[in-house]
């Protein structure tokens, strides 16, 4: 897909980077905003967040902008926000070139999927249960569009430098059950040194029956543990 031709390009995007933030399922750019512009994603709190204190940020809110990002969203109408977040935080000098966002979805391998797009009413504002899984009867008949793929393993290992601290953030529907799986038989796990994961069982729209099967809590508390039990220091992300 040309959106995702970056990628693909000759040189690693994140070389050099000391400092790598990774957002798989950005949704609409909330933590870019609070890595980048914190005082504007603070507004209405009185603490910061310390989601991305392992990147070893200053607490006066200094410039964040050595901090290099992959972020990633396929649901179209989300996509059009992050690009506007993204736009604005360049114009704002917030980001450099280092930055970028990608219209797509993270996998086991590049390549394209059918995306199946939540847009019921009350969840039009943003597309909350959207997913490649087609987790509700009827829902062949809802909006659905084709999305770019990008392989995760393939990504870490090219694009990552292994010397980075690297924190990533992972909501990506229900597909962290093929996802995490994938990156520890790949053993590319352990370029990541922290992770926020959304899992998402029986209870989450994405994985409600007859997708449910090895998407309950017991298992999404394993798949937890297989990352920690990789060296990686992972976290249930609510």
């Amino acid at each position: 897909s040309p959106a995702t031709a970056p990628l693909r390009g000759a040189s690693p995007l994140l070389e050099s980077c000391e400092r790598v933030y990774l957002d798989f399922g950005t949704n609409i750019g909330f933590k870019l905003r609070e890595l980048y512009d914190p005082h504007v994603a603070r507004v209405g709190t009185r603490r910061p967040s310390t989601f991305f204190a392992p990147l070893n940020l200053t607490a006066n809110f200094t410039s964040r902008s050595d901090v290099c990002a992959l972020a990633f969203e396929p649901v179209p109408r989300n996509v059009i926000k992050c690009n506007h977040v993204v736009q604005t935080l360049r114009r704002r000098a917030l980001i450099g070139p280092h930055v970028h966002f990608f219209p797509a979805a993270i996998g086991t391998a590049d390549g394209t999927a059918r995306f199946y797009v939540d847009d019921s009413p009350n969840n039009i504002a943003n597309n909350w249960g959207s997913s490649l899984l087609r987790w509700q009867r009827g829902m062949e008949n809802r909006s659905r569009v084709d999305v770019p793929v990008v392989g995760l393993s393939t990504l870490l290992e090219r694009h990552v430098p292994a010397a980075a601290k690297v924190v990533a953030k992972m909501d990506v529907e229900g597909a962290e059950y093929d996802v995490v799986p994938h990156l520890l038989r790949e053993k590319v796990a352990d370029l990541i040194d922290e992770l926020f994961l959304e899992v998402h069982t029986e209870t989450n729209s994405c994985c409600k029956p007859p997708h449910d099967a090895g998407r309950h809590r017991p298992d999404a508390m394993r798949l937890l543990q297989s990352l920690r039990d990789a060296g990686v220091y992972a976290h249930e992300w609510l």
